[in-house]
């Protein structure tokens, strides 16, 4: 990752895809369509920690964000974004080898690393942004629970649990089920967080148009829904 690259006014929007497999599904594309086109004057930053074709990038579904100039692709390098920071010695001394959880461990490092570089907003691969995060200021998370803080979207400030997890980890399945976007439940979140660590386990793996996810992504990722609603799958 060539650092130069990244916005040096702190309006950083972060996703980083963290298993290897070099693309994006459909749905984790409309997390960051859906992040470009409710910020048009910030920089989205779309981060694979593996390599990505050149065909992958001009071909295949990424090349739909060659439309948006605010988003910028770019692969990131664990050695490099720990060199000079508190965390160095995580990688010199390989604490990660012996971690049980060492992918979620490395994809915790690199967010946390780059808010503390670069400044702005971390976001998950399974959020839909509803609105613009300008008036949450510059240091925030959201609560999922009442007791529990979760870092799918994060700045530093904790806010409410209907900022960004209006519907909680717990219930997760009605996105998945018949509903229509209302304004006014919605009026006060910035995102939605659909939870594919989840919902991967749906039987049915086709996501049906008339369910309330759909009905989002054709609000706020129209492009990805015109493809086929029912490809909003995770793959």
């Amino acid at each position: 990752m060539n650092e130069k690259k990244i916005n040096e006014t702190s309006k950083n929007i972060f996703l980083i895809e963290t298993s290897c497999k070099g693309y994006l599904d459909l749905r984790q594309l409309c997390a960051v369509k859906s992040a470009a086109r409710a910020h048009p004057d910030w920089q989205i930053n779309l981060l694979f920690v593996g390599p990505v074709t050149h065909e992958k990038l001009t071909t295949g579904i990424l090349s739909s964000l060659q439309a948006y100039e605010n988003v910028v692709i770019a692969r990131v390098y664990l050695s490099q974004i720990v060199k000079d920071t508190p965390l160095e010695r995580v990688l010199t001394e390989n604490l990660l080898e012996t971690s049980e959880y060492r992918y979620a461990h490395v994809s915790d490092i690199i967010r946390l690393l780059l808010l503390w570089k670069f400044g702005g907003v971390y976001m998950d691969l399974d959020i839909v942004v509803l609105k613009p995060f300008d008036d949450l200021g510059p240091d925030f998370a959201g609560l999922d629970a009442p007791n529990s803080v979760n870092t799918a979207v994060m700045g530093f400030k904790v806010y409410s649990e209907e900022t960004f997890y209006p519907i909680s980890a717990q219930h997760w399945r009605e996105y998945f089920q018949p509903g229509v976007f209302n304004v006014k439940r919605f009026s006060k979140s910035h995102t939605v967080h659909v939870l594919n660590s989840l919902s991967h386990v749906i039987k049915d793996r086709t996501i049906k148009p008339w369910t309330l996810y759909a009905n989002m992504a054709k609000m706020f990722c129209p492009p990805i829904y015109s493809v086929n609603p029912e490809s909003l799958s995770e793959q």
